[in-house]
């Protein structure tokens, strides 16, 4: 018995002076994430994690990339109150409308067709300015030599749905008295005139 008890003290004695015991460890903690990582990419994440030895994110990194005018013009179409400056326009009222156009009696109204130049080329309406919104960032950047940002401004497309969205973005843009032509050329042509061609 007193053999065993010497030999357990002895392996007791070694145990604690070997360095892989007496060796402290390390605390291993992982870098804190800034609040605003929560709401990264899992990309942007992982590299906010990297570089939070360093300091932290960048603010270019947290901020994330420009929005494209096409991004802001669905965010501004998506943010309509009571206040807005977009009004739906009836097809008959554009009707009485385009009847002054052609009597020289609307100067103060501006005409804007957001369709594709094929379709402007199937059907169209006279006096609409062809300003599709699949070139909107080539032609935005010149609106307020084109347009009068405090006329009234009417747009049309097929259906009214994309001359809504352009109507957002021209709203965000400063233009003040807006009206969507509803149901598009589409509508006119069912309701108002059927010589325009259905497509």
């Amino acid at each position: 018995m007193r053999c065993i008890n010497s030999s357990l003290a002895k392996v007791r004695s070694l145990c604690r002076v070997c360095p892989a015991n007496s060796a402290p460890r390390a605390s291993v903690r992982s870098p804190a994430l800034p609040p605003v990582a929560a709401l990264l990419t899992s990309r942007q994440a992982h590299i906010c994690a990297r570089s939070a030895l360093s300091g932290g994110c960048s603010s270019r990194l947290m901020q994330g990339p420009a929005p494209s005018p096409a991004r802001r013009m669905h965010a501004a179409a998506g943010q309509g109150n009571s206040s807005s400056p977009i009004q739906e326009l009836h097809p008959l009222e554009l009707k009485e409308i385009l009847e002054r156009i052609s009597q020289g009696d609307a100067d103060d109204v501006q005409l804007i067709d957001v369709r594709e130049e094929f379709e402007h080329q199937t059907a169209s309406l006279p006096g609409f300015k062809l300003m599709p919104m699949s070139r909107l960032q080539e032609w935005i950047q010149d609106i307020h030599e084109e347009m009068d940002a405090d006329k009234e401004t009417i747009l049309l497309c097929h259906a009214g749905v994309r001359s809504r969205n352009v109507a957002g973005f021209l709203a965000s843009q400063g233009f003040t008295q807006l009206r969507n032509v509803t149901g598009g050329i589409d509508a006119y042509s069912r309701e108002v005139d059927s010589s325009v061609p259905l497509y």
